[in-house]
């Protein structure tokens, strides 16, 4: 019995041993388990991913996207992204495996299949990444891009859209009229400035741009002006009181935009009143964007600027398009932005939509087809060629300073040139004030009118500007230093004196101005027995009066004749001019 015992002792100790390695097992599983899991967990924790939607572009057929993803931050690797397209009802996710790395940019390209682009409302993405036992997930959103009612208006043809900007989120936006004010707090200080306009804020050079103030004071305003330093010059104007409202006295000063280039300028208004206390308030504007733009060439935006308000058409014809880092281009409210296929918009800064952009066509009107067009005010078309007009990529073939685009003789001209005398004999001489006039080619020193006459003359080559007193005859002008025995095509003035001028005007002294003396008035030499002498004098003359332009008479010339006999005096035909 006691070795029974002893042997079930054993077996019951084996027994035991057993269930405990067991139940090791199993919890070494459970634990096991759990461990992985935590540490699928805690990889993900640690990854903190940075992904930025940096612009969405929309291609002409509606259905392809381009998205510009940038990855800023987080050392995970990513082995994919998921980019979650929706219009607000369905949603379309598009796998792209791919790798970013840190700080890298790079462009996608979808096909949308469940909508088109053009009621696209969101992209998003979301970075799918590998844990460290080999399973796939899918992050969070990293970011996306909302798109809004004046985005999707813009789309038309291959458009990429950008997110608002602060400016835009705010409320501010176009860049036509824009009224500014109140301008103080607490006491004013007299003259006290109610309102101030500035219309357009962003222009052109030769635009029109108005400055309006309200301003008051209870000794009245008697002076308001402005001092604006633009690229090269400093612009000073005297606004001009236009009217009155609610107690204001209203101000106001247009002037023709010049010597900007793409920038911000500060016009200091200052209004003084009777009773000599002045007050002083800036107003900032802009150049417009086109002015750093050339049509036909690629180019580069690299200070922010704006189209301009209105339906105003900008863009680029014949070139691709970079928007710099750090700059943005705004496209104003009812403008439109035009651009070419095949060309591209390249945005490293920022594109603001209130308005739209189109593919198309810009183009210059060149209404006599000359080749000249006006280079200032683009026109939108969807074709290529437009009647009437020119590419803007052309330039005009020719030019692009086009004074004169419609009427007869239109395609003879084609710009201005100042200081313009009329010369239509080519003599030199001019008539009428010299002015700045539309004229088109040169021959030598006179310009083509519209009749294809050469006829203008500018006042460097001008020999005597409005003194030219018969300018159908190059015979006739203050410069004429001949004679004449005839009469010309105006009359006897050939130099423009006011009426005929003699050559001869002189009596001659000769014998007290006779020809024909007693032997007793000459010298005594009665002995050649000619009854009378030829008494020669130290003056010649005519004798008794001057005759007639063109008439002959007797003149008496300095020693024309011997001391005595027949044949003196001579005769003369009178000269003039």
């Amino acid at each position: 019995m006691q070795g029974k015992r002893g042997l079930s002792a054993v077996v019951t100790t084996l027994v035991i041993i057993l269930l405990v390695l067991v139940a090791i097992g199993i919890v070494w599983a459970v634990v096991s388990n759990i461990l992985e899991s935590g540490s699928d967990q805690i990889g993900i924790g640690q990854f903190t991913l940075d992904l930025e939607i940096k612009s969405v572009g929309v291609q002409e057929d509606n259905i392809t996207v381009d998205v510009v993803i940038e990855r800023n931050k987080g050392n995970t690797e990513v082995i994919g992204m998921n980019f979650i397209f929706s219009n607000g009802t369905d949603t379309e996710i598009i796998r792209e495996d791919t790798v970013l790395e840190k700080f890298e940019k790079k462009s996608f390209k979808f096909v949308l299949t469940k909508f088109s682009a053009t009621d696209l409302k969101s992209v998003s993405v979301a970075p799918i990444y590998e844990s460290a036992s080999g399973k796939e997930s899918v992050g969070n959103v990293a970011d996306s891009f909302e798109v809004t009612e004046s985005m999707r208006s813009a789309i038309s043809g291959d458009v990429i859209l950008e997110p608002q900007s602060n400016f835009e989120k705010m409320g501010y936006a176009g860049a036509g009229k824009v009224e500014y004010g109140p301008f103080s707090s607490g006491v004013p200080k007299l003259p006290e400035f109610k309102r101030a306009i500035v219309d357009p804020l962003d222009v052109l050079p030769g635009d029109n741009q108005t400055f309006t103030v309200h301003v008051y004071s209870p000794s009245g305003v008697i002076n308001v002006t402005t001092t604006t330093e633009l690229d090269n010059s400093t612009l000073n104007l005297d606004l001009q009181e236009i009217g009155e409202e609610g107690g204001n006295q209203i101000f106001s000063a247009t002037w023709i935009v010049n010597d900007v280039h793409t920038t911000t300028y500060r016009t200091h208004i200052t209004a003084t009143d009777a009773e000599g206390n002045s007050n002083s308030i800036t107003l900032t504007w802009t150049d417009s964007c086109q002015s750093q733009l050339t049509q036909g060439t690629t180019e580069t935006l690299t200070s922010s600027c704006s189209t301009g308000g209105g339906s105003v058409i900008a863009g680029l014809d014949g070139g691709s398009l970079t928007v710099n880092g750090g700059v943005t281009l705004t496209i104003d409210s009812t403008a439109t932005w035009g651009f070419n296929d095949g060309q591209s918009i390249t945005v490293n800064g920022q594109i603001t939509v209130n308005g739209q952009i189109k593919k198309g066509y810009l183009f210059y009107v060149d209404g006599d087809l000359d080749g000249y067009t006006d280079g200032s005010t683009l026109v939108y078309d969807a074709n290529s060629a437009k009647a009437g007009h020119r590419r803007a990529s052309d330039g005009g073939i020719l030019g692009s300073s086009d004074c004169q685009d419609t009427g007869g003789g239109s395609s003879l001209v084609y710009r201005n040139v100042g200081s313009l005398g009329l010369d239509v004999d080519h003599d030199r001489y001019t008539t009428g004030t010299s002015t700045t006039r539309c004229v088109g080619a040169t021959s030598s020193y006179w310009y083509r009118d519209t009749t294809g006459v050469y006829k203008y003359i500018t006042t460097t080559d001008d020999l005597g500007t409005n003194t030219d007193c018969l300018d159908s005859s190059s015979a006739v002008n203050p410069g004429i230093t001949a004679w004449y025995t005839t009469s010309g095509p105006n009359g006897w003035d050939y130099n423009c004196a006011s009426g005929e001028e003699q050559r001869w005007t002189d009596a001659s002294s000769a014998c007290g101005g006779t020809i024909w003396q007693t032997e007793s008035g000459c010298n005594g030499d009665a002995d050649q027995g000619m009854g009378a002498c030829n008494c020669v004098g130290t003056n010649e003359g005519w004798v008794g009066s001057a005759a007639a332009c063109g008439a002959t008479a007797s003149y008496v010339a300095t020693n024309s004749c011997p001391d005595f006999g027949p044949g003196c005096p001579g005769s003369r035909t009178q000269e003039c001019h």
